[in-house]
């Protein structure tokens, strides 16, 4: 004769299941919780850069950052008409270890790249370029992948770069929240034909004869819970 489950087990079941819901919803609920944000957004106006090179310039930058990319968008006006300029990234990959602010919420400046060792494993490296048109605006899109930047890009401070501070350039996998990062404009004077592929790749490209500069900075603290 074929038995049925009774009430109580089908009730004991219930409850089981319900147990083990309520147990896996936690555990994820914690997982979540451990990893943070998937995606954060950052915005800061630029501000005036130590430079020879006068050139006034009004604007911000946008980050938005996962764990692993960091997409960016800059946006200026009043920069001098009909010339060109490059995008740097200072990356900071441990920023609790800079020294020239440790008690603020941007802790690094260009003095943190110049330590071999380096603790704040610190590089800098070209992310994109563009030219004014005779209103001095512009508006432009960068990206950061984690791991080094890509074969041919300008890398000024780092393993292999201008400057040689042992550090491998570029953000860290995983380390898009932690990362502090500086997202710099340098001017290259008025465009060059002759000189154009130079003016936009490179730290001194098209000068001389024009004058190169840094002008203006966004720097973005990390992002870490």
């Amino acid at each position: 004769m074929r038995r049925f489950p009774s009430i109580r087990q089908w009730t004991l079941f219930g409850l089981l299941l319900i147990a083990v819901i309520l147990i896996v919803t936690g555990t994820n609920r914690q997982t979540k919780a451990q990893e943070g944000p998937k995606e954060t957004f950052q915005i800061m106006a630029l501000s005036t850069a130590t430079s020879p090179v006068v050139d006034s310039a009004t604007g911000a930058v946008r980050l938005n950052r996962t764990r692993n990319e960091i997409w960016g968008s800059v946006h200026v006006t009043d920069l001098n008409p009909n010339s060109a300029f490059t995008l740097w990234a200072a990356v900071f990959n441990r920023p609790e270890e800079c020294t020239t602010n440790p008690a603020g919420p941007v802790h690094c400046s260009a003095a943190d790249f110049v330590p071999v060792p380096n603790p704040a494993r610190a590089s800098a490296f070209n992310i994109g370029a563009f030219v004014t048109d005779d209103s001095g605006t512009a508006n432009v899109n960068v990206h950061i992948r984690a791991g080094t930047p890509p074969d041919g890009a300008f890398v000024l401070w780092g393993a292999g770069g201008l400057f040689d501070n042992g550090v491998t350039p570029g953000l860290h996998p995983g380390n898009g929240f932690g990362a502090e990062v500086h997202v710099v404009i340098r001017a290259h004077g008025v465009i060059i034909p002759a000189a154009i592929t130079a003016q936009l790749s490179t730290f001194n490209g098209g000068c001389p004869p024009n004058a190169c500069g840094n002008i203006q900075v966004a720097p973005f603290p990390s992002v870490q819970p």
